[in-house]
């Protein structure tokens, strides 16, 4: 009997053809699933997406008998099923039932085969967030009282890092939102903030009186909490970089990923020297405290390194960054730190020249001599041999919005939040960009949530400075800059914020004492100059304004390598605004045509509409053909309008827009720009008093009355 029945079923199955439709089922998922397997890497579709795929397949296969079953198609249209003449008989209990039992049958089989896909085999681990980890900065246990050891644990993590972002379908952490978690972070909270599936997070025990080096090291799952693996290396501290290629190596095995060649090696430090490689991590990690202290010690760190492994290429890069942080913040002149800073660079390059960090480090160094667009290309490089490298996409975004280029910034600040999601530097120059397209609150915001979790962030207090002067909030710009100065009293780039505040506030003699003060600190510093010319000029001390700016414009035009660079350009606009302080107009042309010549490509800054205006002005006293001062105005105002596309929201348009009126001879229409240029936030009253640009418009009453305006602000 159970065999008779068994036949029916299969007859009434051939009969209602449910065989035929699955088998057709079946050959359109295998192509669908195939196709995708092709191209869902291509488009960077996460490999979970692929799994949901399959089960979706499987799932359809008890939906189709189903339906198949109860349901046959008919050139009338879909009509309820009927069992065979043949069949007819005996099937009225297994019609009832049959679909119940498709249904229970294969719906075991798609959860075994779908429990099979998502679970591994050798403890359940589900990928939700893709193959993906973040590396948290291993705990230093320190032996021998070497409690200042951390340099060196976190060292360790860090090569980790480095070595697993290579591996091709791995997606890394970057280290500063990693590093962010160094004490008891909550698993889940990494897996959902750094949407990572797994971390890894170790202690390391130094004895280097022994000569030995104990690291421990576990592998969990973010969602689960579970440990996926876990071991303890004991070894002799030369075999250090042995330990972290077996670490990095583990972990490649337990994600199931594949070696890019069989012999594949992770860990690449650069040197076989353990000493050097000591002196290298002490010194990188002096560099991340940022004080002129510790950059002083980081160089001899570095240097200690290059003695001991000369063809040790990092260590020559970690030197480079440690003279551009001397050059921002130490008594150094721009040029001996750029020259020092290139000289490591060029070593850097000449050992291994796919070194991102080094090209990174290369155009930062020209960039501080004014070549923006070979910087760019060096910035454009770096991320070309790291995609991943979070600081590369940074200094990309910061040259863009120092342009003008706010679109094209904006874009590249998110991919590199994308990357490092957790690094303030990144969150910090990105609100600096919020304040140049005049979203102030939504700036302060993002800066101000960044001193609750630190509160003596100096770059955050600078910035906060900086887009409150933005914002036309004075007193608060002031403020924030006296707190950066009083967390670091020697601070050049702190006591210049404090000159820029004073002078906005029309206090001349505080901004004096300030600039005094820097100029006690650090004489030679680039920041403390530019201060001095500010003060110089807001203060109508003409003679020594033009005596400090021809200085440097002859610094510019002697030194090789400054031609078309925006250090040259900007020193020959302040040469000829000194000349014209000393009512020398012949002179300040010169400098202008130099600066600015017809056939200059400038960029969507309003810095540039105010030079072009200048230019404009220039030719004007000294009798220029007037077609000339035309066109450098056509020039300034498609420069204007390309600016004002970029989104720019702050009165610094504004002021440019009443440069550019003024210098065409367009008074009221001066003055409805200025207005503007107060309602936006700008307090420039001082700059616009000597501005000569602006003199036309200095004795007239609308021009009072703004003063008055202002004031009364």
């Amino acid at each position: 009997m159970p065999l008779q029945m068994m036949t029916r079923l299969i007859n009434e199955l051939q009969h209602r053809r449910v065989f035929r439709t699955l088998g057709g089922y079946a050959f359109v998922a295998w192509i669908a699933v195939e196709a995708a397997d092709v191209i869902f890497p291509a488009l960077g579709v996460p490999e979970s997406m692929l799994t949901g795929l399959i089960v979706i397949a499987l799932t359809g296969f008890p939906v189709v008998a189903v339906l198949t079953w109860i349901f046959d198609v008919t050139p009338q249209g879909i009509v309820v099923g009927k069992a065979s003449p043949q069949s007819a008989a005996g099937l009225s209990r297994l019609s009832q039932v049959s679909s119940w039992l498709l249904v229970v049958v294969l719906g075991i089989a798609v959860a075994c085969l779908s429990n099979r896909l998502y679970l591994q085999s050798d403890g359940g681990t589900t990928f939700t967030r893709g193959k993906s980890v973040a590396i948290l900065p291993f705990k230093n246990i320190a032996a021998d009282d070497q409690s200042n050891g951390a340099y060196f644990s976190d060292g360790v993590a860090e090569e980790i890092l480095s070595a697993l972002a290579d591996v091709e379908g791995l997606r890394v952490a970057a280290r500063t939102s990693s590093f962010a978690y160094r004490d008891n972070a909550d698993i889940r909270e990494v897996g959902e903030e750094l949407d990572v599936s797994t971390i890894l997070e170790g202690s390391v025990r130094m004895d280097q009186a022994a000569g030995r080096v104990r690291i421990s090291a576990q592998l969990i799952e973010t969602e689960s909490g579970f440990q996926l693996w876990s071991d303890t290396f004991d070894y002799a501290l030369e075999n250090i970089f042995a330990v972290q290629e077996q670490i990095a190596t583990s972990i490649v095995r337990e994600l199931e990923l594949e070696f890019s060649a069989p012999a594949t090696v992770l860990v690449q430090p650069g040197t076989d020297n353990v000493e050097a490689y000591d002196a290298y991590l002490q010194g990188r990690h002096l560099l991340q405290l940022q004080t002129l202290a510790a950059i002083d010690q980081a160089i001899g760190h570095f240097n200690e390194a290059i003695n001991l492994d000369p063809d040790y290429a990092q260590a020559y890069a970690g030197l480079a960054d440690a003279w551009l942080g001397k050059r921002a913040i130490g008594n150094l002149s721009m040029l001996t730190a750029t020259q020092r800073a290139h000289d490591a660079i060029s070593s850097a390059l000449r050992l291994n020249g796919e070194l991102a960090e080094a090209q990174t480090a290369l155009g930062l160094c020209v960039l501080g001599a004014g070549q923006q667009r070979i910087a760019a290309s060096q910035f454009a490089k770096a991320i070309e041999l790291d995609p991943n490298n979070a600081d590369a996409h940074l200094q990309r975004a910061n040259l863009l919005r120092d342009r003008g280029f706010l679109n094209d910034a904006m874009r590249a600040y998110t991919q590199a939040l994308a990357l490092d999601p957790l690094n303030s530097g990144i969150i910090t120059e990105q609100a600096i960009l919020m304040g140049f397209q005049g979203r102030f609150e939504r700036a302060f915001e993002q800066l101000e949530a960044l001193l609750v979790e630190d509160p003596e962030r100096l770059p955050v207090k600078l910035a906060l400075s900086r887009v409150a002067a933005l914002a036309g909030q004075p007193e608060r710009s002031l403020q924030y800059a006296l707190e950066a100065q009083s967390a670091a009293p020697n601070n050049p780039v702190a006591i210049t914020q404090v000159v820029d505040a004073y002078l906005l506030l029309g206090h001349l003699d505080e901004a004096e004492a300030s600039v005094d003060r820097a100029r006690s600190v650090a004489p030679e510093n680039e920041s403390v100059i530019q201060a001095t010319i500010r003060l110089l000029f807001a203060a109508g001390r003409n003679t020594e304004l033009e005596q400090l700016t021809t200085q440097r414009v002859q610094f510019a035009v002697n030194t090789e390598g400054l031609a078309d660079s925006k250090l040259h350009l900007e020193r020959l606009v302040w040469g000829a605004i000194g000349r014209l302080s000393v009512n020398d107009a012949a002179g300040a042309s010169e400098m202008i045509e130099r600066a600015l010549p017809d056939t200059l490509d400038l960029d969507p800054h309003p810095d540039y509409v105010r030079g072009l205006a200048l230019l404009a002005k220039s030719r004007v006293m000294v009798g220029d053909d007037p077609a000339k001062a035309d066109a450098a105005l056509q020039k300034a105002a498609a420069i204007a309008a390309r600016v004002q596309a970029q989104g720019w929201g702050t009165g610094e348009l504004d002021y440019a827009l009443a440069s550019l009126a003024a210098a065409g001879g367009s008074i009221p229409e001066a003055l409805v720009h200025l207005n503007a240029a107060v309602d936006r936030g700008w307090r420039d009253v001082l700059y616009a008093n000597q501005d000569p640009v602006m003199a036309v418009l200095q004795t007239t009453v609308e021009y009072q009355t703004l003063i008055r305006r202002f004031d009364a602000n």
